[in-house]
């Protein structure tokens, strides 16, 4: 029953991407020009830098989970609140998979996961952003690995990868990037 619901909404979202397009892109227009010039620039660079890294990795087919949604999600949430980091997660999840031509059920999964991701980030203090980031990259990481085995039954080699593959990448975005950037955009 829910194979078929998630069939469902992925049939719904594949036949209908230029409309979803269009709401995510108006939905992202309106967060943007509602946070300021640093939020935009912040999210159009981690939306298109996310687009690049995916179309490449599923082009060269390479078992790693690497995203960007997660760092500003994350960093997003913390700075500008949960509805600022569900809007923005959202519509990078959304822009990536119809720019990628990669929309399934693990984005189906994101879009779940991530809103919870962007609550939990709302009270990340900025002083100490980096710790608070890999504690929520885990978390995050800890949910979606559970629902790839338990309800999708992906391979376990594979989920092992994206996922410690995700918690590295995303530590390393918080040790180099996530004290300035929390710091512009706190401004």
């Amino acid at each position: 029953m829910k194979s078929r619901l998630i069939a469902r909404a992925a049939s719904l979202l594949e036949h209908n991407r230029k409309q979803v397009f269009l709401a995510a892109a108006f939905a992202f227009l309106l967060l943007l020009f509602w946070r300021g010039l640093a939020f935009i620039v912040f999210s159009a660079i981690l939306i298109a830098g996310n687009v690049m890294v995916n179309y490449y990795k599923r082009r060269a087919r390479l078992p790693l989970e690497l995203e960007l949604v997660t760092f500003g999600t994350i960093i997003i949430s913390a700075s500008s609140g949960a509805v600022a980091g569900i809007v923005f997660a959202i519509c990078a999840l959304i822009i990536t998979g119809i720019a990628t031509a990669d929309f399934s059920v693990f984005t189906l999964v994101s879009l779940a996961v991530f809103p919870l991701i962007a609550v939990l980030s709302t009270n990340a203090p900025a002083s100490n952003i980096v710790a608070w980031g890999l504690i929520i990259t885990l978390a995050k990481n800890i949910i979606i690995f559970m629902l790839y085995q338990l309800v999708l039954g992906y391979n376990l080699a594979m989920n092992l990868s994206f996922s410690i593959s995700n918690i590295i990448v995303n530590l390393i975005l918080f040790i180099r990037l996530g004290s300035p950037v929390i710091g512009l955009l706190h401004r």
